[in-house]
């Protein structure tokens, strides 16, 4: 509880009944370790950087932490790497504090202070701990609070205990830590020459929240959505989009097609400028009452660095109408190759994506977005 003049106070009594009757130590007095830190609340921000407090009482006895909660000037403690990989906080056998001597303890193989990734030994008792008996008759038992540092922010803090006899060993360098995993890969949406291929593409995300795709022409379970020849032998190109971005990064567009050959998608590798190069600008933001258009896509983008011009793609967002073919968009998209557009979309409200798509023409296209049809209202 907070007292009038604005300092915290707790006041208790460690005993067996305080804890859940969990009796740790039958029939011998027990020590309660306790080692805190107050967080310095200011009106922005809250301060992690304040000294350690330790308090070691025996059982029975009245026990009372108590912090001041004001921002200024508050006690603080600049975290640095110590040289041996490892800081102790507090340490205590029995009641007696005994944190400077395993502060200065020196390291096996090396000078005190020397910075060696090994192991220290704690034999807990009387002559290698204190010398003589701070409580004699009394079984005691030693606590060591200590700390690795992986950064100045980064501060994992670790307690061990032993009875009289016993041994506590200390890792004098931080543990190595097993990487993060990776951050969730999502397939947003996928169109393979005017095909929704999301869920074919979405089960080619592996463990590791990787993608490799071959198209040599393309994988060997797709059916060719635009089978045929053209009057020189070659087959109709076919365009492959992959809308997809991992969990707290923006999104990313693979723009490839048949024969190119392995494309892969990587969170370790940088993102180049080509996956986001043609997403648009939309002015309307995503109103709920209709798509958000992030993407227009003509062909393969030939020769093409920078999104479809305006006057298509916000025509297609304010109609809801296209012709798609050269003259719409202003340029050949994949020379002498018929073309299919894809349209990738947001629903902001929801959360939903998808893509409509429509191969090269003459005639006037309604889009069709899940029930979005603009164009014939």
């Amino acid at each position: 509880m907070v007292n009038p003049s604005g300092i915290l106070n707790i006041t208790f009594v460690p005993t067996v009944g305080l804890f859940g009757n969990l009796d740790p130590f039958p029939g011998h007095p027990k020590t309660l370790v306790v080692v805190y830190k107050m967080n310095v609340v200011g009106q922005t921000k809250i301060s992690p950087f304040v000294n350690p407090q330790t308090l070691c009482i025996q059982e029975y006895q009245t026990c009372t932490i108590s912090g001041r909660r004001s921002l200024f000037d508050p006690p603080r403690w600049t975290p640095t790497v110590p040289q041996d990989g490892v800081a102790i906080l507090a340490a205590f056998y029995g009641t007696h504090d005994i944190t400077s001597t395993i502060a200065a303890l020196t390291f096996p193989g090396g000078a005190p202070g020397q910075k060696i990734y090994t192991t220290i030994q704690v034999p807990v008792g009387n002559s290698t701990l204190v010398g003589p008996d701070p409580q004699v008759g009394i079984p005691k038992q030693c606590c060591i609070t200590y700390a690795y540092f992986y950064s100045a922010t980064d501060i994992e803090v670790h307690m061990q205990t032993a009875r009289e006899g016993g041994q506590i060993n200390i890792l004098t360098g931080p543990p190595v830590r097993p990487p993060p995993p990776p951050p969730h890969l999502n397939i947003r949406a996928a169109n393979f020459g005017g095909e929704d291929v999301t869920s074919q593409i979405q089960a080619l995300v592996t463990s590791d929240q990787t993608l490799q795709i071959m198209m040599s022409p393309f994988p060997a379970d797709w059916t060719d959505p635009r089978p045929g020849v053209l009057p020189d032998g070659d087959t109709v190109q076919k365009t492959l989009s992959i809308l997809y971005q991992w969990d707290g990064r923006p999104l990313e567009l693979l723009l490839t097609h048949d024969g190119t050959g392995k494309s892969v998608i990587d969170p370790n590798v940088a993102v180049d400028s080509s996956r986001t190069r043609y997403f648009l600008t939309p002015d309307n933001k995503g109103l709920p009452s209709e798509p958000l258009i992030l993407a227009v896509i003509w062909g393969i983008m030939q020769g093409r660095t920078t999104p479809v011009d305006p006057s298509a793609w916000q025509k297609i967002q304010n109609t809801g109408t296209l012709t798609p073919s050269n003259t719409f968009f202003g340029f050949d998209g994949s020379f002498n190759n018929p073309k299919t557009c894809q349209i990738f979309y947001e629903w902001v409200d929801t959360g939903k994506f998808g893509c409509f798509a429509c191969n090269e023409g003459t005639a006037l296209v309604n889009v069709n977005v899940d029930g979005w049809e603009k164009g014939q209202s």
